[in-house]
């Protein structure tokens, strides 16, 4: 059986492109994108053509060219042990441009392999339009403010030690905006912190960060598992952005800094600022508003010890015992044990009967 796949957005991953998807997956209009396609078998399909028309006219059509010896690009991080995992797909790539309509127009295309065709595919138009650097902004608490992010806001005058707002722009196919972004000033000697947990730097200044919870294997860089939409300023200020969508903070510029923020269907966004010369008041105000961390129990504040290679009982009792033997006090020992997830993850306290070693336990045999 022949297969030809195309996934517009693929597998919806963050960071990896697969080569059935379109890649950029939401272009800006007048932007070239590429249409990656995949055949099944290798060498089953012999030519693959792409059809495409705006708003219902004419069709155009586009050759596909068939990339010889493709091959993945692995995430950057991933170990030996997970790139061995994977499964290898006997396939031909194939890719096609095209370029992305006006705003507001609909482009429409479908691909057909040796004259058959497949599932048709749209795109509506979409551009970065420039708003008036306007906010609805108004005082919380002493030194705490919010600002109102909309297509109706006004024009304000930023409060003293706030930065100033010198840009709004909005992402829209002329009738719905998906994102907007907004250009603050900063100083060139102004250093930026926070943003969750990050293993990249401290100081942020110069990169660019997304906000979104991804589970990195290894050399994490500045992914994050535990983001927070929350940047410090070394100039006494600090914003949270009220929002649980992707957004991404740009830091590189000499004397302005952008925030893209994704916004939902009421097509708004907040933010909360802090004033403050101390950053802990700054950070101790922020925690109070979002709510503040359990103090964990006693425990947690003890030695763990973990180690992906401890994936026998008797291995880990080897270790437990170790610890004894050299006086190591050890509060939390972690069974990862990812090789053999199928017979290690046992709950607290369940009941059942034991097995030899070398049989695994079943759903039913748990009460």
């Amino acid at each position: 059986m022949t297969e030809v796949i195309h996934l517009p957005l693929g597998q919806e991953h963050p960071y990896e492109q697969g080569p059935e998807e379109r890649f950029p997956r939401h272009p800006l209009s007048g932007e070239p994108f590429t249409i990656g396609i995949v055949s099944r078998p290798p060498n089953a399909v012999q030519q693959v053509t792409v059809h495409s028309r705006i708003n219902g006219q004419t069709a155009t059509i586009t050759s596909a060219r068939r990339l010889d010896n493709w091959q993945p690009e692995s995430e950057h991080g991933v170990g030996a042990e997970l790139i061995a995992r994977r499964v290898q797909i006997e396939q031909d790539v194939w890719q096609a441009q095209l370029i992305a309509p006006p705003p507001g127009a609909t482009l429409t295309y479908w691909i057909e392999a040796d004259s058959v065709a497949g599932t048709s595919h749209e795109i509506v138009g979409v551009e970065w339009q420039s708003a008036p650097a306007s906010s609805n902004i108004r005082p919380l608490e002493d030194s705490l403010w919010e600002m109102g992010i909309s297509h109706d806001a006004t024009p304000h005058s930023t409060p003293d030690g706030l930065p100033n707002l010198q840009g709004v722009e909005w992402l829209t196919d002329g009738t719905n905006s998906r994102h907007v972004r907004l250009t603050f000033d900063c100083h060139p000697d102004e250093a930026f912190f926070g943003l969750g947990e990050r293993y990249n730097t401290l100081n942020q200044r110069g990169q660019v960060m997304d906000v979104r919870c991804y589970e990195q294997y290894k050399s994490q860089g500045k992914r994050a598992y535990m983001p927070i939409p929350f940047l410090l300023s070394s100039h006494h200020y600090g914003v949270y952005v009220d929002s649980a969508r992707w957004m991404q903070f740009d830091l590189t510029g000499e004397h302005t800094w952008t925030l893209d923020a994704e916004l939902g269907p009421d097509e708004q966004l907040r933010l909360v600022w802090f004033q403050n010369p101390d950053p802990l008041e700054i950070i101790g105000r922020f925690s109070r508003m979002t709510g503040q961390p359990v103090l964990p129990p006693l425990w947690a504040f003890g030695l763990w010890m973990s180690a992906n290679e401890w994936n026998s009982q008797k291995r880990v009792m080897h270790e437990v015992s170790q610890t004894e033997r050299h006086e190591i006090d050890a509060s939390v020992l972690v069974i990862e044990a990812w090789s053999d997830e199928t017979t290690f993850y046992i709950w607290n306290d369940a009941q059942y009967q034991a097995v030899p070693a070398d049989q695994a336990h079943h759903y039913a045999d748990f009460t």
